[in-house]
């Protein structure tokens, strides 16, 4: 068991949302921000696997003792292979936004996780679908910039909820952060 085992577990992120969640499981959890930074440019490569490998590059790039164990996050939101990303500005949340109105898209998180010299990578995949949203709902919800920082432009968690219809899978996975799949990787052995 990874938790008992290992003397302290290092999460490679600088989300907040992510943070407050896995000081629940572990309250001593230490944080350290990513070295790796991911560039906005046009990938050749699914979804999902450009995920886990952004979420292999920045536990890979972090070093940790014998003793310790590392865990890096990604979160991508897509359809049908256009990626979504955070957006750097309002105009940008903007298109997003519209271009997910009333359909359905992907969110799909990978952990990366480091102990004892071995090196794995899960993923979970849920899909969410958006209301038909007008102008002013869209303008209203880029106004209360809860969208930055954010892959899709939204969060689900707070105001973002008032955009989905409804959703299938695990919400934690939507907010960024599969809490279950988690708990238990770092209870394996």
């Amino acid at each position: 068991m990874i938790l008992k085992k290992c003397k302290s577990i290092t999460a490679v992120t600088t989300s907040a949302r992510r943070i407050s969640l896995l000081r629940k499981i572990k309250p001593d959890i230490r944080f350290t921000p990513p070295v790796y930074k991911e560039k906005n440019r046009r990938w050749f490569i699914l979804p999902v696997l450009l995920c886990m490998y952004h979420a292999f590059r920045k536990g890979g790039m972090i070093l940790c003792g014998k003793n310790e164990a590392l865990i890096a996050f990604d979160t991508i939101v897509y359809r049908y292979g256009n990626i979504f990303c955070k957006p750097k500005s309002g105009e940008e949340a903007m298109k997003t936004i519209r271009a997910l109105s009333n359909k359905r898209h992907k969110v799909v998180t990978s952990i990366f996780l480091k102990y004892a010299q071995r090196k794995r990578i899960y993923y979970r995949t849920s899909t969410v679908k958006f209301k038909r949203l007008s102008e002013d709902e869209i303008r209203q919800y880029i106004a209360e910039d809860e969208w930055k920082d954010k892959a899709g432009g939204y969060g689900i968690q707070g105001h973002g909820r008032d955009l989905v219809e409804w959703y299938r899978g695990d919400l934690y996975n939507i907010i960024g952060l599969p809490l279950d799949l988690v708990i238990d990787l770092l209870k394996k052995d």
